[in-house]
């Protein structure tokens, strides 16, 4: 795929090239790339070259991700597919300096495109160096959750990052330097930062480190040199197709992250200010499928003498060479979950503070037309310098085959003490014929996945099938595979969601294998308008390795009823999509992943054709503030504007004080918030309401507790936030699946399920929009209709509160939570059952002007779905008095007496103010029923008393009755009212009401009915022995403690009772 549609203009960097007289054997190019099919087109940009490869950066032409400028754009070896410097194999090589987090705007300017660069050969002409200097800021540094130049008082500069590359004459590889400087003048440490070097595929496969095995998408990993790993070989990662393989390399590596479309290698460290770290690595290329020149070059580099060759030959039974076979050597090998890893995974590879140890392929050679392949390795007992962590030390090894079309075969294990021969002979493979029908016997599209053996190459197919719905035999699957026992077939037909995977164990052996799976569908959700999407999949447009035939046939295997393609910054394969849509009568609905480096966006219903101006991306991203990108989503017409993980190192949320616009007047106009299948919710049911009050919607990020960690569980928070005031930004569903052959991360992985009364595009877009759907990663469901998401109900606050639905898991359901603004209210236990199960809340309405109700439920294999919101239209009733607290059923007693209102604009009632004088007397003469106050005469009775304020007729009215009484001349309206003098207040109002007040009680089992005043004796006595008044903690009655509104209307309800 042309990388080249994807070039944008000329950004006004400037390199300054030193010399312009092209060297012999190592020297540059300045301008746009000759890399084929390179993406590297400024006119400052930059090649460097020698006799093997080519390597260009961008310098005007934007980073591919939109990070900083300066960085690798394009690789090729010289020679390479007919062209002269190649063709291009990466999408990027960069240097990064936390993790994935792109600088901020500092001071207003826009470091992403500020770089400096420099290129020069040497006067012998056999080196050319290309230095690029850029810099590096964030508004929390320390990550503190402060914005440093609140926090020191000054604005603190940016971190000074300096990369040079050197290529020599003869060399197959760059040798790359970084140096991160904190300035002197700072007084932030730049803190816990990920810093080193990544590369990203072409749409091709990728491998490594060594020592993390098997490979899923993770952050935060021990790797490498990592005190609890110890693994010196563990400092590589690399992307490889059938015909070559690109590796970056760090020095004492100790950290990484990635995925099926990047790997990065990193070093975890602090800088302070005046002090600085430097990072060196190299970026190797190899001209065939093969990584074995990966371990040479480190053998080469770190002058191990005691290294040794392990070579031989390939051959099949009837002893033919085989041609093209990979020969992998595997070795023990080790990483470290950590807290944080384990966390970002839910532990999906293994358990928090965990040293995991395995056998595992450390690196493949491609056998030549002879069957020859051959390793440099070090010896059996070398000794790295390291500790000897579970066997990672011994280095002895394991040789494996894979070849297409045969049984691959393994050896035991091999010490290396000298140079040694080990040839190997392989099998012929077998053929494996499979369909699928439903229970009525109607055929299904399907996915299989082989378990009970190992593909460790990923370019020979893997263990993920499925059926090809672009096939004359859309149903069927024909493939071969390695002979072996106690093979197992899972297959699935709506990924688990609707129908339970169904196993089919055998042994595979030269006669091949020919099996029907019948795939009982347990829900139909689509029979009651439940539709099922992924909004966020990539073809192998960038850094995907999906064709887009393929990911036409895994979205219709796995039961999505709509088809999409979201690739970064591309319009490319959207053409392509609706055409095969089309003619199977499906949705197509057309993406695009804006995607700067401080966050990523999702236009769906985007326009798209096939002219190359519609392949584009319609807006520059290194360039773009989030305000841009909203307009611009805003201008399509009926498009959807998407926040893509909004909590990743790359997300807009987690990084949006130090985006450019990311505070600024409409940087909240998006539409959805994604949740991705890093989804866990255990624990948020502590999620506290005192914790709300500290949530700031401004400030989402920094303001989110940190106890509440998972992304997803973020996002999910932060969607909330918007609901407490009553903004719909509801939630979508996106896998972000790169891989269609992925066995942890595929498209529908997670999914949303949409209501709709029929099937097209603009209802779907619709039902969206208005919340009428929800997220899961297993649990069905179907809401009462009058329970709908995104609907609202009506209701007057304290009458009871029926909320329902039907749920359901074919994995068996464990919980469902009931949630109210952000608080868990309810929980039910549904003990594991596989039926379809009606769950009932009854609740109490809750009051407020933003009143909703939510769903989440976890199935018995931990998987999580969450609903939108149902909105409450609320009678009556105060925002902050809720049905669980203990004053609620008093507090709308009055209120629905007319005797006590709410505070402000009416909305709050205020229960733990203080109740004045004048609020008690103002109560008082609303009971009394009469009519008799004179305002005017209060005035005249007491000198603090205005005729003109709202309490003066109920104060004169009290006056008279002897209900409250003055002290010198003044009433004291404003001031705060004891419980005594309270008590004594009600006292004299039963006495005026003449009712009987003879109940009482003599107070002795009080701690401190001595500190009652003489005067409130005979009223305490009544309150208490009427149940009017309660004791505190501690068995004391508090006599002289202010009263709050609560207890005021707490005392008067039991009053009236």
């Amino acid at each position: 795929m042309n990388k080249k549609l994807l070039a944008s203009l000329v950004v006004g960097s400037m390199c300054v090239a030193a010399m312009t007289v092209p060297a012999l054997a190592a020297d540059y190019i300045k301008g746009e790339t000759p890399i084929f099919e390179g993406a590297a087109t400024g006119a400052n940009d930059v090649t460097i070259y020698n006799d093997k490869i080519a390597v260009s950066f961008a310098v005007d032409t934007p980073n591919y991700w939109n990070m900083t400028g300066g960085s690798v754009m394009d690789i090729g070896i010289m020679g390479a597919g007919g062209n002269e410097y190649g063709y291009d194999m990466t999408n990027d090589a960069e240097f990064l300096v936390d993790l994935w987090t792109a600088t901020g705007s500092y001071n207003g300017e826009n470091l992403l495109t500020d770089v400096d660069c420099n290129v020069q050969t040497n006067a012998a002409k056999d080196t050319v160096t290309v230095t690029m200097k850029t810099r590096y800021w964030v508004a929390d540094a320390d990550k503190n959750g402060t914005n440093d130049d609140k926090q020191f008082g000054a604005l603190q500069k940016p971190l000074n990052v300096t990369t040079t590359y050197t290529l020599k004459d003869g060399n197959n590889y760059v040798t790359m330097v970084t140096k991160v400087e904190n300035p002197a003048s700072n007084k932030v440490t730049y803190a816990h930062m990920y810093s080193g070097y990544s590369v990203s595929t072409l749409a091709q496969s990728m491998f490594g480190p060594f020592g993390f095995y098997p490979d899923i998408k993770t952050t935060y990993l021990a790797i490498g040199m990592d005190e609890r790993v110890q693994e010196p070989l563990g400092e590589f990662v690399a992307t490889y197709s059938k015909d070559y393989a690109v590796s970056v390399q760090l020095d004492d590596a100790d950290s990484y992250k990635g995925s099926s479309g990047y790997k990065d290698v990193y070093k975890l460290r602090d800088i302070a200010p005046g002090k600085s770290e430097t990072y060196v690595g190299e970026l190797l290329v190899s001209g065939e499928s093969e990584t074995a020149s990966i371990i040479n070059r480190y053998i080469e580099r770190e002058n191990i003498k005691d290294a040794a060759t392990l070579s031989g030959t390939v051959t099949d039974a009837n002893g033919k060479p085989v041609e093209g076979a990979y020969v992998i050597v595997k070795k023990q090998g080790n990483y470290y979950q950590t807290a944080d890893s384990a966390a970002y995974t839910n532990s999906k590879n293994a358990p928090a503070d965990t040293l995991v140890s395995n056998m595992q392929p450390l690196a493949w050679d491609i056998t030549d037309a002879e069957g020859k392949y051959s390793f440099n390795l070090p010896k059996t007992g070398w000794n790295d310098g390291t500790k000897n962590i579970s066997g990672n030390g011994d280095y002895t090894y394991k040789l494996k085959v894979e070849a297409a079309g045969f049984t691959s075969v393994e050896t035991d294990l091999i010490e290396l003490k000298d140079n040694m021969t080990q040839d190997l002979k392989v099998e012929q493979g077998a053929q494996v014929t499979l369909k699928a029908v439903d229970e009525k016997g109607n055929p299904v599209p399907f996915k299989v996945v082989i378990s009970g053996m190992t593909s460790e190459m990923k370019t020979l197919g893997g263990a993920v099938f499925f059926s090809d719905s672009q096939a004359k035999d859309r149903y069927g699957l024909n493939f071969n595979m390695s002979q072996a026992e106690d093979i197992t077939f899972t297959a699935t037909y709506g990924g688990g969601y609707t129908s339970k995977p169904v196993e089919f164990k055998t042994d595979v052996t030269a006669d091949g294998v020919n099996h029907t799976f019948v795939i009982k569908q347990e829900i139909d959700p689509k029979a009651e308008g439940w539709y099922a999407m992924d909004n966020h999949n990539h073809s192998d447009f960038g850094d995907g390795s999906t064709s887009i035939e393929d990911l036409y046939s895994i979205q219709i295997a796995e039961q999505l009823d709509f088809n999409v393609v979201t690739d970064h910054d591309s319009r490319v394969h959207n053409q392509e999509m609706y055409d095969m849509a089309k003619a199977d009568g499906r949705v197509f609905i057309s993406g695009d992943e804006i995607s700067p480096g401080w966050g990523h966006w999702n236009i769906l219903n985007i326009p798209f054709g096939s002219s190359d101006e519609m392949k584009l991306s319609p807006i520059n991203p290194s360039e773009a503030t989030p305000q841009d990108i909203i307009a611009m989503g805003r201008g399509f017409d009926n498009a959807i504007v998407n926040l893509n993980h909004p909590y990743s190192d790359y997300g807009y949320l987690r990084n949006q004080e130090s985006v450019k616009g990311g505070l600024d007047k409409g940087w909240d106009g998006f539409d959805l918030l994604e949740i991705q299948s890093t989804l866990d919710l255990t624990g948020m049911d502590k999620l506290s309401a005192a914790e709300w009050k500290k949530i700031d919607l401004q400030h989402l990020n920094k303001t989110i507790p940190a106890d509440y960690a998972n992304q997803d569980m973020r996002t999910l928070i932060s969607a909330m936030a918007f609901w407490n005031e009553g903004i719909p930004k509801y939630l979508n569903a996106g896998s972000d699946a790169h891989d269609a052959h992925s066995t942890t991360l595929y498209s529908g992985y997670i999914r949303l399920y949409a209501q709709m009364d029929k099937y097209d595009l603009n209802t779907y877009l619709d039902a969206l929009r208005a919340g009428h759907d929800y997220i899961t990663m297993g649990p069905i469901m179907f809401p009462d209709e009058k329970n709908m998401f995104g609907e609202t109900m009506t209701a007057k606050a304290g009458d009871e509160l029926k909320l329902k639905l039907d749920i359901q898991s074919v994995n068996g359901m464990d919980k469902v939570y009931l949630w109210r603004n952000g608080v868990c209210i309810g929980v039910q236990d549904l003990k594991g059952t596989t039926d379809r199960t009606e769950v009932v809340f009854n609740t109490t309405a809750a009051g407020g002007k933003h009143v909703w109700y939510s769903f989440t439920a976890v199935d018995s294999k931990g998987k999580w779905a969450v609903t939108n919101p149902i909105w409450l239209k609320s009678e009556g009733g105060f925002a902050d008095v809720l049905p669980e607290a203990w004053y609620f059923n008093a507090v709308m007693d009055l209120n629905n007496k007319g005797l006590m209102n709410g505070t402000g604009d009416g909305t709050n009632f205020s229960p733990n103010a203080q109740l004045t004088r004048g609020m008690a007397a103002t109560v008082l003469y609303r009971m009394s029923g009469e009519t008799t106050g004179v305002a005017a005469e209060a005035a005249k009775t007491f000198s603090d008393v205005a005729a003109n304020q709202w309490y003066a007729a109920a104060v004169d009215w009290a006056a008279d009755n002897n209900i409250v009484t003055g002290y010198q001349g003044k009433f004291n309206p404003n001031a705060n009212i004891t419980r005594q003098d309270l008590a004594t207040m009600l006292y004299r109002y039963a006495q005026f009401k003449k009712d009987d007040t003879s109940k009482t009680n003599d107070l002795a089992s009080f701690s401190d009915k001595g500190a009652v005043a003489s005067y409130a004796n005979a009223a305490m006595q009544w309150a208490v022995g009427d149940g009017i008044i309660s004791g505190r903690a501690g068995n004391k009655l508090a006599p002289r403690a202010q009263t709050s509104r609560a207890e005021f209307a707490a005392m008067v309800s039991r009053y009236l009772a």
